[in-house]
């Protein structure tokens, strides 16, 4: 008489549903990418002035809110309300971060 116990184990993962904060390096990346934009930018305009190329160059271009104010909805924030109210229990918080479930049973030894 052999006693013997199956068990299993499923695990189960929510992947980021928004793309995370950039880190610092990063910003400080874009923010280089587009100075060195501007300067080249720059650099043709002084270029191709006086030239029949003038027409390339616009001359009013949207900044990024009258892009955002221009657009069919608006952004929602990366905070939810699940976020605030520090729900442990929805899938909607930290949509930048993975989420596992794990299930804790009264089991004694083998709880998780």
């Amino acid at each position: 008489n052999m006693d013997w116990r199956l068990m299993g184990a499923t695990i189960l993962h929510r992947y980021p549903t928004i793309t995370r904060e950039p880190q610092p390096w990063e910003k400080a990346m874009y923010e280089l990418q587009e100075r060195d934009l501007e300067r080249r930018h720059e650099y043709v305009v002084e270029q191709i002035q006086g030239t029949d190329s003038d027409f390339i160059i616009p001359e009013n271009s949207p900044t990024y809110e009258e892009i955002l104010e221009s657009m069919p909805f608006q952004p929602a924030s990366r905070t939810t309300e699940a976020d605030i109210a520090n729900d442990r229990k929805s899938v909607d918080r930290r949509c930048a971060d993975s989420l596992f479930l794990i299930v804790k049973r009264n089991r004694g030894d083998n709880a998780w």
